[in-house]
């Protein structure tokens, strides 16, 4: 069997409590709020990618999360 095209999207939601982050972090953290999501491989200036290091030394794949796949196939 050949599939032509599989696009797979896979998202989970994960919930963080009760964190302490220092200023500069909270600052970045806010900002990307503010803008509602983000690509962490487009190119920003240092505060988004600021963000996107927290989150990611943060959580883990292997955290407590909600997940969700979607599948497109041709």
């Amino acid at each position: 069997m050949n599939i032509k095209k599989l696009n797979v999207r896979i998202t989970y939601t994960a919930t963080l409590g009760n964190v302490e982050v220092s200023e500069k972090e909270y600052e970045a953290l806010k900002d990307l709020a503010e803008h509602g999501s983000g690509d962490p491989f487009e190119d920003f200036d240092d505060q988004p990618r600021d963000a996107f290091k927290w989150l990611k030394d943060h959580i883990q794949e292997n955290d407590d999360y909600d997940l969700k796949y979607e599948f497109d196939m041709e």
